[in-house]
């Protein structure tokens, strides 16, 4: 069995009994930089390879990718993310075939991401990128790597999503709330929600009105429906995720004609909606985001205002806090991302208006800080 003993500050030594490639036990050491939590599940790593070699060999970048996958990843995210994790085993396995792991450098890799943005959307290769970097990091820190050769790679690919709006202005946004609003349906109380909270599309199909505390005007988020594979409840995209966020009393008064609604034309039709599901026209049918985002364009088609999609709101949802003055740090906890680096990275482009603002805040600081 492996043992992990803690060195110093996020420094730990690792020994296990494994076999070589020859099939003989060895006993090893290795030295481990991150948390404990990271320390014990490379530790089970060892115990899982074990029967298969060991760490003790020269690993195909492939075999590790894999490696990786079933040890820290397979059963502890959800389908959509394992299925992301398989099909870039499946890229890498196209491209680099038996490239061992220690011949891995920064222009191989730098041509193999040049090579998957030719034909696929700059954020989704942004996505792969970030899963292998964070494996191959997991090589570093175990010694089998002196660094990290992702690193420092620049991602920019013909992009036709670039060119779709990101977000809008709030006079835009007002404008939509006030026409969905007009008609209940279970699509415009997403795009509601949206608006007011920035959730995801999967965290505000799987809210129940469990989930919905009016007393203290709260919203807890602890889970998705998996519309895609499980057509169930699901886990939260991370750990951060999951999160208790204050709702407004413009959103409040909503769910709560909108809930007396729902009950209405539900016992008319006899459904039960046994499962609670706030966004739900059916049983257990939440809808699906093409449709709200159908629904969402033909309104901005309408209002005359760029075309937007129900993530397009979360980003919306981020620039209106900002204006509000509201801080990153908040606004991070508030989305659910897993640090506030996110949330910067995210949405460095911003409206005319936000800019126009900050400058006047400026002045006003300024004139006011030398009595102007």
């Amino acid at each position: 069995m492996a043992t992990v003993k803690e060195i110093a500050k996020n420094k730990f030594e690792i020994r296990a009994r494994v076999k070589n490639e020859f099939g003989e036990w060895k006993n090893i050491k290795r030295r481990f930089n991150g948390t404990k939590k990271e320390a014990n599940l490379f530790a089970t790593g060892l115990e899982l390879e074990k029967d298969n070699e060991g760490l003790t060999k020269d690993w195909k970048l492939v075999e590790y990718m894999e490696m990786f996958f079933k040890t820290f990843k397979k059963g502890k995210v959800n389908a959509g993310s394992e299925k992301l994790y398989l099909n870039m085993i499946k890229d890498v396995k196209t491209h680099f075939g038996k490239l061992l792991l220690k011949k891995l450098d920064p222009l191989k890799y730098q041509l193999f991401i040049n090579k998957l943005c030719e034909d696929r959307a700059t954020s989704t290769v942004l996505s792969m990128h970030k899963r292998l970097k964070v494996a191959i990091n997991h090589a570093v820190k175990t010694g089998l790597l002196t660094r990290n050769p992702c690193t420092g790679t620049e991602i920019a690919g013909n992009d036709k999503n670039a060119r779709k709006t990101k977000f809008l202005n709030t006079s835009d946004i007002l404008k939509i709330e006030n026409v969905v609003k007009l008609e209940w349906h279970p699509r415009n109380c997403a795009i509601v929600i949206a608006i007011h909270t920035g959730a995801r599309y999967a965290e505000i199909i799987g809210l129940t009105w469990d989930d919905i505390d009016f007393d203290n005007s709260l919203i807890t988020i602890n889970k998705t429906w998996d519309i895609h594979f499980a057509h169930d409840f699901s886990t939260t995209k991370n750990e951060s995720s999951n999160r208790i966020i204050y709702i407004d009393d413009t959103l409040k008064n909503y769910l709560k004609t909108y809930r007396t609604k729902q009950k209405e034309l539900f016992l008319l039709k006899g459904i039960s909606n046994k499962l609670n599901l706030v966004v739900s026209q059916e049983e257990t049918h939440p809808l699906l985001n093409k449709s709200i985002n159908v629904y969402l364009k033909n309104t901005c088609d309408q209002l005359d205002v760029p075309k937007i999609t129900l993530h397009a709101l979360r980003h919306s949802h981020t620039v209106q806090l900002i204006e509000a003055g509201v801080d990153i740090k908040y606004i991070s906890l508030r989305l659910g991302h897993a640090d506030i680096s996110t949330t910067l990275s995210i949405y460095t482009h911003i409206s005319k208006e936000l800019e126009t603002l900050n400058r006047a805040r400026i002045n006003e600081f300024f004139n006011l800080k030398n009595g102007s």
